[in-house]
């Protein structure tokens, strides 16, 4: 049996990436992997930051769903990492150098990508700035 070689432009087939609500409150990413948001976990009263974040995870999990194929692995590795950085975020009582090490990394996997979707970088330095501000007290 051989197996046709996939070109790096091409789209990863059968391993899409979805956003959709959670629990009516949160942001769901494919590909096995779910990153939760809600207010209450959060607790923040700042609606118009959880707006935003969850409106970069849209524009995050947008840009994924376009990476070549033969990077899928770098796709999932920020998906990953941003499930990471929510769910420390959501801790009781958040550790702050957990979260500047988790969101370094998260920014150092989205620079991997660079030369294939360059916004990404972008993108998760605003998720890395907009979960640093939920967690600021």
């Amino acid at each position: 049996m051989t197996k046709k070689k996939s070109s790096s432009n091409e789209k990863p087939a059968g391993d899409k990436i979805t956003v959709g609500n959670v629990s009516g409150q949160g942001i769901a990413i494919g590909r096995d992997i779910t990153v939760s948001i809600t207010r209450d976990a959060m607790k923040t009263n700042n609606d118009s930051q959880m707006a935003e974040l969850e409106s970069l995870i849209q524009k995050l999990n947008d840009i994924l769903q376009q990476v070549p194929l033969d990077r899928s692995e770098d796709a999932k590795a920020i998906a990953e990492i941003t499930q990471t950085l929510i769910h420390k975020a959501n801790e009781e009582k958040p550790n702050k150098p957990m979260l500047q090490i988790t969101g370094d990394a998260l920014k150092q996997a989205a620079r991997n990508i660079a030369d294939v979707a360059p916004v990404v970088l972008q993108i998760a330095s605003q998720i890395v700035t907009t979960i640093s501000m939920l967690t600021a007290k």
